[in-house]
């Protein structure tokens, strides 16, 4: 039968199929095979055209086909370029800057500590002081560099020292800083005076000398109270010539009898009950500038107490030794160097006294 809409074929073989699959006369009806598939009628009687391939049947028959809204294509991802669940490009590529970052950030700082290393130990392999120059020279810049560690070290324990004296000692008296440097360290002993000592030859001693300085005196170090005894120690040498009474002895001397007193650690009374037993004969005066001009002559010397805030900022002892022939006077200061440098004239003594002196000479053999 041939159809005019150009379906002959198909309906044909659609009809012809369904007529062959009738069940004969007299056989039970049974079901068809999974690969078989009815053909349903419409009221005109014509097969029903196929489900698209697309779709797929809804029987129960074999699928054919794919269902495009079971897949997903991702659009998305293919239009960007990676493959869906992929690493993210740029996460990959911030992962990998930071690690070249961390690289070398490393590097520098190795570079930076083995450059630190090279340059200290070129320090350490490099002398201190240069050759080629003269002995003087190397010692005073040796001597120098050692007050520059010392003065560090001071000033990184400035807060154990029991007397701030100490610290004001060693920024004002350079030669001063060793023994201020190691005072904490030290065992408070004396040494022996250790000079040759003459007859009429006053020695300039000061109180912070390594060989007595840190001594304990008057609750604190001689290096700062023992004016009193360092006076009295230049001159008994240079008065009877010995060197048995040092500052460290003398000191000792005055705390046993309770004379380590006032203002400048040793009262004026220590003279006159104690200068006939180390030797020497005392005379007190009214402090004057023509008693001080008259007496100071050759073997005679003064012992003066000054105020705090005329030659130093603080109360202490001196020793007038000599007369210039300019009328001046040579002073031995144990407290200060720069006293002891210069010439005083008998009216700056005189306002410096706290009111009298005490002239020494030598006892009588």
């Amino acid at each position: 039968m041939e159809y005019s809409d150009g379906r002959s074929q198909r309906s044909q073989r659609s009809a012809d199929s369904l007529h062959s699959s009738r069940p004969r006369d007299g056989e039970p009806l049974s079901r068809q095979g999974s690969g078989s598939r009815r053909a349903h009628h419409g009221r005109s009687g014509r097969p029903r055209q196929q489900r698209s391939l697309v779709s797929g049947p809804r029987g129960r028959g074999k699928q054919r086909g794919y269902e495009l809204r079971n897949r997903s294509i991702g659009f998305a991802s293919a239009g960007r370029g990676k493959r869906s669940g992929g690493p993210d490009a740029r996460m990959v590529a911030a992962l990998v800057l930071g690690i070249v970052a961390v690289v070398l950030l490393v590097f520098a700082i190795s570079s930076c500590v083995s450059n630190n290393a090279a340059q200290e130990k070129q320090e350490e392999e490099k002398p201190r002081v240069a050759t080629g120059i003269s002995d003087g020279l190397s010692q005073e810049l040796t001597a120098r560099l050692d007050q520059d560690d010392q003065m560090a070290q001071i000033a990184s324990n400035a807060d154990q020292y029991p007397d701030e004296r100490l610290v004001e000692l060693a920024l004002s008296e350079p030669d001063a800083v060793s023994l201020v440097a190691g005072y904490l360290e030290s065992d408070k002993t004396a040494q022996a005076y250790g000079e040759e000592a003459s007859v009429g030859s006053y020695p300039q001693l000061f109180d912070w000398d390594s060989r007595w300085g840190t001594v304990d005196y008057a609750g604190s170090a001689l290096a700062v109270t023992g004016s009193g005894p360092t006076v009295m120690a230049m001159a008994t040498i240079g008065l009877t010539g010995s060197t048995d009474n040092t500052p460290a002895t003398i000191a000792e001397l005055a705390e046993k009898d309770g004379l380590a007193t006032g203002d400048t650690s040793l009262s004026g009374d220590f003279f006159t009950t104690e200068a006939n037993a180390l030797g020497v004969v005392y005379h007190t005066y009214d402090t004057s500038a023509d008693n001080i001009s008259a007496v100071v002559t050759s073997g005679t010397v003064v012992a003066m107490e000054v105020k705090a805030d005329s030659l130093t900022p603080y109360d202490h002892w001196i020793l007038v030794v000599e007369k210039g022939s300019d009328g001046t006077f040579t002073v031995h200061d144990p407290t200060s160097s720069d006293v002891t440098s210069r010439t005083w004239d008998a009216e700056t003594l005189a306002s410096a006294s706290t009111g009298t002196f005490y002239a020494l000479t030598k006892m009588a053999s």
